[in-house]
């Protein structure tokens, strides 16, 4: 069965955490499957990058996260993580790197 476009950016987003890892950052990543015994709205991706911790749901455009996923990633945000839903690498990189952390949680 063909890969859908998010799940081929998913995979993207794995290659480019590993890379990380392979380069010296200090990141570990899981990405978290949904099922049964989830929680629903549970966010794509934990990325934990020099000790701070990152929610991330992955869309692919004109997709946009449910009011149910934006309530999940307030909650992690509430909390103390950092979170945003991204559309591609440059915005995983926004998110881990840059000011788009709590910023990218607008669906576009």
């Amino acid at each position: 069965m063909p890969k859908t476009p998010e799940s081929r950016l998913r995979d993207a987003i794995k290659v480019h955490l590993e890379a990380l890892q392979k380069s010296g950052c200090r990141v570990k990543y899981l990405k978290i499957h949904g099922g049964p015994m989830m929680e629903s709205g549970t966010p794509d991706f934990l990325v934990v990058l020099d000790g701070r911790a990152y929610f991330i749901e992955v869309k692919v455009s004109p997709n946009k996260p449910t009011p149910l996923q934006l309530k999940r990633l307030e909650e992690w945000r509430t909390s103390g993580a950092r979170v945003g839903v991204v559309y591609s690498l440059d915005d995983v990189a926004k998110v881990l790197f840059g000011n788009g952390a709590d910023n990218a949680t607008t669906p576009r």
